[in-house]
């Protein structure tokens, strides 16, 4: 069960035991009926957007694809759902468990591969996704087995 709220508005989103996403939208005075969004949803993520609701999904085994659905504040698709990365077998790319983030600018998209995280960002309130831009990539872990000698040489002055 997911609730995303903003401003007078409510969402509540859930996945049945047969695998079917629904959705309850609420204002500030009443709910509407529950609303099929997708069959065959294993796990998902979602966010308000502006007047949107951005929904990552995925689905089990074969089909862990990661998708990307919109709806209106009533939820209602808008569009059809975007497939924002490739994902083939075994489970490689962007499948398995989405999560999305956003800032004032754009949305990021995630997923694990192996020991890896694929993120994309959609600067368009999730009609489409590219590359995440300004990611630095650094690590703590240096991987020369000199590089501890090194350092002390440097600190003492020896090199």
């Amino acid at each position: 069960v997911r609730l995303v709220c903003e401003g007078q508005r409510a969402q509540l989103l859930f996945n049945t035991q047969s695998g079917v996403l629904e959705q309850i939208s609420c204002d500030a005075d009443s709910c509407g009926q529950p609303r099929e969004l997708a069959r065959d949803v294993s796990t998902y993520a979602a966010l308000a957007s502006d007047d949107d609701l951005v929904i990552a999904l995925a689905g089990f085994q074969q089909a862990a694809v990661v998708r990307v659905l919109r709806t209106d504040r009533a939820g209602a698709p808008r569009g059809n759902p975007l497939t924002p990365a490739a994902c083939w077998e075994p489970l490689g790319g962007m499948c398995g468990i989405p999560t999305l983030a956003r800032d004032a600018q754009r949305i990021v998209l995630t997923a694990r591969d192996g020991g890896d995280l694929l993120a994309l960002e959609s600067t368009d309130r999730g009609q489409s996704f590219n590359a995440l831009s300004g990611l630095v990539v650094g690590t703590s872990f240096e991987p020369s087995t000199t590089s501890p000698l090194q350092q002390h040489r440097i600190r003492k002055g020896l090199d």
